[in-house]
């Protein structure tokens, strides 16, 4: 499970970053503070005051039981652990602040079991990465050492270069679970905020996660294979052991041709399975890259000198990232609104969906069943296995004509073998698929007389 904590710190520009970070690194939930916006896609868990937002992004993987709110926190829960966000605020006054951290560890002692609690206190502590501690962050401390939780903070802060000493993120976890986070750190890339986002995993021990989520099918660039390559490498290999029937001998065959797509054909890299923001384009990709650099450039060159010339650098380039992703926005409106342009297709298409059916009688549906189910009289049970003559053997041509059948470009079976290697097999290795597909036949066929 792959978390992304972040305070948004009601900027537009960082706002929009975010929609497009959490879909390329394939978020499953988002933990963010004074957010500028809702997100389109996902399910949006808020606090009253509308300050501390959970996001599950559309795709995720996280199965949410239960979800609550309160004044300053909000949270969700699924059949593991509990994921809670809260955030105070700076202004508030010491005695605000405890009434408020009160409410907080109430809500952890209700709900009980582990906990994952992310949270912007605006203090500081040593524990919790800052240079000194104040009293808010003592206050901290306490509530964590009595509800047993310890920091899983690592390395650096978390604000922005120039805003080191001001205070840090922070993400405290019960002793039960901090074994399963990992991968802790926080992110460099420019984010448009003073905040730079925490990134972090919850390995899934327990939690039953499908595996078309994890997992793709093995598939090779067929287009590119080098035939006599392939050729050579599938002479060089030999059939795998088989315990004799006919299902290990084609296994047996699928995994040699597999073994020889390796090295002549190159894995074709799995697609993305979620799309970019409807606004991103190469060029606002571009400005978001040229945006860190400068601001590298100029974090490096102030702690020698003034570094006017880089300060100018960035600010020109945090403008043209804005002005870039507010004109993308608008252009894709303006496309929406065009009523023969992007909002007609999707008209279109979704009348098309939900076009009228075809009203028929029952005859007609009777005669239709009967052409695409025909009935065939019963077989009886009690043949003879040993009066019936055995298959007659394949010829030469038959592994041929059915290879010639597959269709080239389509998905790969469960093996991941692609309809190109097969044909390329029975074409230029004939002999060996003859034997394969006899030799099947013969396994079959003895197996169904003894």
């Amino acid at each position: 499970m792959r978390v992304f904590q972040a305070n948004v710190h009601r900027s537009r520009t960082a706002d929009a970053l975010l929609e497009q970070i959490a879909i390329e690194r394939e978020l499953d939930a988002v933990i963010f503070s004074e957010q500028y916006g809702r997100i389109a896609k996902g399910t949006w868990f808020e606090d009253e005051t509308r300050t501390v937002t959970l996001l599950v992004p559309s795709g995720s993987a996280v199965a949410v039981t239960q979800h609550g709110d309160g004044r300053c926190c909000t949270y969700i829960q699924n059949k593991r652990f509990t994921l809670l966000s809260c955030y105070l605020i700076p202004s508030d006054s010491i005695e605000q602040f405890r009434m408020k951290l009160d409410l907080i560890d109430d809500k952890v002692l209700e709900i009980g079991g582990p906990f994952i609690v992310a949270a912007d206190f605006n203090a500081k502590a040593v524990e919790l990465g800052a240079p000194t501690t104040n009293t808010r962050g003592r206050n901290v401390l306490d509530m964590a050492a009595r509800l047993g939780l310890v920091v899983a903070n690592t390395g650096n802060a978390t604000r922005r270069p120039g805003c080191e000493h001001t205070t840090p993120d922070i993400t405290l976890v019960t002793d039960s679970l901090a074994g399963a986070i990992n991968g802790w750190e926080v992110l460099e890339e420019y984010t448009g905020s003073d905040h730079q986002y925490i990134t972090f995993r919850i390995s899934a021990r327990t939690d039953p996660t499908p595996t078309s989520i994890i997992k793709g099918a093995r598939k090779w660039n067929m287009a590119k294979m080098n035939t006599e390559a392939f050729l050579a490498r599938f002479d060089a290999n030999s059939m795998p052991h088989i315990s004799g029937d006919a299902g290990s001998l084609a296994s047996g065959m699928m995994q040699r041709i597999a073994k020889s797509c390796d090295a002549p054909a190159p894995c074709a890299g799995l697609r993305s399975r979620r799309r970019p923001v409807y606004w991103w384009t190469s060029e606002i990709a571009d400005l978001r890259k040229t945006c860190f650099r400068n601001r590298r450039r100029y974090t490096r060159a102030r702690r020698n000198r003034e570094a006017e010339a880089e300060v100018a650098d960035f600010r020109q380039s945090r403008k043209a990232l804005k002005q870039a992703i507010i004109a993308s926005k608008k252009a894709k409106w303006d496309e929406l609104r065009n009523p023969w342009g992007l909002g007609y297709k999707i008209l279109t298409g979704k009348l098309n969906a939900n076009s009228t059916a075809v009203h028929l009688d029952s005859d007609a549906i009777s005669k239709i069943v009967g052409r695409l189910l025909p009935t065939h009289p019963m077989l009886c049970g009690n043949r003879d296995p040993q009066g019936d003559e055995m298959f007659p053997p394949f010829t030469e041509e038959e592994p041929k004509t059915a290879a010639r059948s597959l269709k080239r470009n389509k998905a790969p079976g469960p093996d991941g073998v692609p309809a190109e290697a097969l044909k390329l097999v029975a074409e230029s290795r004939s002999d060996v698929m003859f034997y394969v597909y006899n030799k099947a036949s013969s396994l079959s066929c003895e197996k169904y007389r003894n």
